[in-house]
């Protein structure tokens, strides 16, 4: 998959969807599902992508993922495009973006709405401003004042 992004796979898209139809029932007509199943995709190639990037960081070109023994000419495309610049400044400007984070999300998978709902039957007086710090990290001070100014 000589490409940089899930939006340049347009013939591989057409395969996932054949593959995933043989396991699922999917209304190609509903947008949600179809929008929800390429989010989730691009996501998981996202992923692989920096699987490979970190491969090639520790080893280089010399050493192939096992995914790609076979495909040769792919690795080597992969590696040309981790070493392009236009793909280094990208690297350097999301992992910038990352560090200014001043929250961090980390309350799993239950929605922050049930969390607040089960607040508020224990008997919690203000459930939406409790749930808050059991659902964010702070990791500045400036980040907490910005909530309570927005939300007073």
């Amino acid at each position: 998959m000589k490409k940089e992004s899930w939006d340049d796979l347009d013939e591989e898209r057409k395969k996932l969807f054949d593959g995933l139809t043989c396991f699922f029932i999917i209304d190609f007509n509903d947008v949600k599902a179809i929008k929800w199943i390429n989010k989730r995709a691009a996501s998981v190639f996202r992923e692989w992508k920096h699987d490979l990037s970190e491969i090639h960081k520790l080893g280089g070109r010399d050493v192939i993922p096992e995914v790609l023994l076979h495909k040769r000419d792919e690795w080597e495309w992969l590696c040309t495009h981790f070493e392009s610049d236009k793909y280094k400044r990208r690297s350097v400007a999301n992992s910038s973006n990352r560090g200014k984070k001043e929250l961090e999300h980390h309350s799993g998978r239950k929605p922050i709405i049930y969390r607040v709902a089960e607040l508020r039957d224990k008997g919690a007086s203000l459930p939406v401003v409790d749930v808050y710090p059991m659902t964010y990290d702070i990791n500045q001070f400036k980040a907490t004042e910005h909530y309570v100014s927005i939300n007073t």
